[in-house]
């Protein structure tokens, strides 16, 4: 069994697409879907495409806007917890959630990062830090 390139699930050894998230398992298979993808987006009522694109483009920017400001809040929470070792966890979970670490993270490993993980490894790092705070 393989693993996908971008689910990590199993996948039959040879197989084109993920049949768990529908990802391209090769080069032939991303350009076959980036084919299609243009067929059929010649083929939507402009209307129609327009709307698409408007939704699209709104929900990745609320929520990069989202991941700008709780980076930035959680980095200053870091600065002011300085003297303490937990500050080096706190700082860790706000650069985690920001937009151009998870895009460098993106190019050097050539997989894009889940979303929902990255929220995890921000609350753990958080949790971590805040709980050495009050300990220490």
């Amino acid at each position: 069994m393989a693993e996908c390139r971008e689910c990590d699930r199993s996948i039959p050894e040879g197989s084109n697409f993920c049949s768990q998230c529908g990802a391209p398992q090769n080069e032939k298979a991303a350009r076959a879907l980036e084919s299609f993808t243009k067929r059929q987006v010649q083929q939507l009522p402009e209307a129609e495409l327009e709307t698409l694109v408007e939704n699209a483009t709104q929900s990745s920017s609320l929520n990069r806007r989202v991941s700008y400001a709780v980076g930035w809040i959680t980095l200053v929470g870091a600065l002011a917890m300085v003297p303490s070792i937990a500050s080096v966890f706190v700082l860790l979970a706000g650069v985690i959630i920001l937009p151009p670490v998870r895009r460098l993270f993106t190019r050097q490993v050539g997989r894009r990062l889940d979303p929902r993980a990255v929220v995890g490894l921000y609350v753990i790092t958080v949790a971590i830090g805040s709980a050495l705070f009050w300990l220490v």
